[in-house]
């Protein structure tokens, strides 16, 4: 039976203006400052290291949909975003080029 995994704690500061900001952020979405700054460690972790080291964040929920946000914003290339994902560039480019003509017909609906 492996042994089981123990947490590990890890402390920073932030300056009171991002602090005030994170606590009253937490609050609308009924977290306590520090687990609202865990989530958001969670997104970064996962967004920039965890994927790509196959070491995930400890919510693969969080993890699928940040990646999932930033490509359908079109926030990297289609390279990048084939790449990361394993999607032919191709049909990433198709797939940007449907939510573009789809933002834009949205758009003029309203």
């Amino acid at each position: 039976m492996p042994a089981p995994s123990i947490r590990r704690q890890i402390n920073f500061e932030l300056n009171p203006k991002v602090y005030d900001t994170l606590a009253a952020r937490a609050k609308l979405m009924g977290y306590t400052p520090s687990a609202y700054a865990r989530l958001l460690f969670d997104a970064a972790f996962a967004e920039r290291v965890g994927w790509e080291k196959q070491n995930p964040a400890s919510n693969p929920d969080l993890d699928e949909t940040v990646r999932a946000v930033f490509c359908l914003a079109g926030q990297f290339e289609p390279a990048t975003i084939s790449r990361v994902t394993g999607a032919p560039e191709t049909l990433i480019k198709k797939i940007l080029s449907g939510w573009k003509a789809h933002s834009k017909s949205s758009a003029r609906a309203i």
